[in-house]
């Protein structure tokens, strides 16, 4: 337990402090890659590709992509860069300094909508991975959490947003049934509150759960908000769309001058996602993880993973599954995505 611990506070600082970071740049593969496909399989394009992924679930689709490239076995040539934040990230994207890149789904409307349209939408790669934790074996459901203090990191931001959706949704009024505390700004602070006990209910995404769960033995995840979401959602206008946390955009200009190297990209990305998500593969995917640095230890990748939602969407698809999330947090907030709903340019059709 104390092994695990260790890795787990090694990941939590990590994510703190780890500025972005350059993979090698690679030459394109003549080959195939390993796995035998499912459709045509693009040819090498020689386009070279500057790539920028996040620490975290929102880069973990990403990592046997990254560990192909070093290998000199992906279609175009990446030059590879894994950041702390989207911060290191929004700029260079818009200004092109980077082509492709991970983010948060509601950083990527707000850049669409303030940089008048120079990125567009490519993939959905990250579902819900906010969950609600307890001390204790008492919450099955939302209606269980009527008179209960919620403690959440992040007051203004995206968690807060969807908690108040699912709580109103479920016949409970914030501040009257439910108390919100935000007294801890970071994640990093309210795992630290939460593992000395002084916490019942907390509301944190991952990989804060498993740094939790690692340091204290009396806390178990007690609601998914993801299966909350169905549940909520299920016959309204937002049927069919998911919390999706986190996607991949890129640079308009880029995508209109390389379509050939967006369809290589996208063709290699859906493979490495497959191969991340196939539980037979976990330990070989957290070592990965690992390897590549969006995770500081594959124990504690090997954790999280289950809980990281991981997906692909792309298209129509895709359109469907976050427009409603972004209805919901535009009716909290506009500015969480801009100031407005993002229009049909937004969406890369490609």
């Amino acid at each position: 337990m104390k092994r695990i611990i260790s890795l787990v506070l090694a990941l939590v600082l990590a994510l703190s402090l780890a500025a972005c970071t350059k993979a090698p740049k690679t030459e394109p593969a003549t080959a195939a890659p390993t796995e035998a496909p499912t459709e045509a399989v693009p040819t090498a394009t020689g386009v070279d590709v500057k790539l920028a992924t996040l620490q975290g679930p929102t880069g973990m689709g990403m990592a046997y992509l990254l560990n192909d490239a070093k290998e000199g076995k992906t279609l175009n040539n990446y030059e590879a860069t894994i950041c702390a934040g989207p911060d290191e990230i929004t700029g260079k994207i818009v200004s092109g300094e980077f082509d492709i890149a991970a983010l948060p789904t509601n950083a990527a409307a707000t850049l669409y909508n303030k940089s008048n349209g120079k990125v567009k939408l490519l993939a959905l790669n990250t579902e819900c991975v906010l969950y609600i934790l307890e001390k204790g074996d008492t919450i099955k459901s939302m209606a269980d959490l009527k008179g209960k203090t919620i403690y959440v990191s992040g007051q203004g931001s995206t968690p807060e947003f969807i908690l108040n959706y699912l709580l109103e949704a479920s016949g409970l009024k914030v501040g009257e049934d439910v108390k919100l505390d935000f007294t801890y700004t970071t994640h990093n602070d309210l795992v630290a509150f939460a593992a000395s006990g002084k916490a019942d209910v907390v509301l944190l995404p991952e990989p804060a759960v498993t740094a939790l769960l690692a340091q204290n033995k009396d806390m178990k995840v007690a609601l998914s908000l993801d299966d909350v979401w169905d549940k909520v959602t299920d016959g309204t206008e937002y049927d069919g769309a998911e919390i999706a946390m986190g996607c991949v955009v890129v640079n308009t200009a880029f995508a209109e001058a390389h379509p050939d190297a967006v369809k290589a990209f996208l063709y290699e990305y859906e493979k490495s996602i497959d191969l991340v998500k196939d539980e037979k593969n976990i330990d070989q995917t957290a070592e990965i993880i690992a390897q590549v640095g969006i995770v500081a230890k594959a124990p504690v990748a090997k954790m999280a993973l289950p809980r990281c939602n991981i997906t692909f969407e792309t298209g129509a698809e895709m359109r469907e599954e976050v427009e409603g999330f972004y209805k919901v947090l535009f009716d909290a907030q506009p500015n969480s995505v801009g100031g407005q709903l993002p229009d049909d340019n937004f969406y890369y059709a490609g």
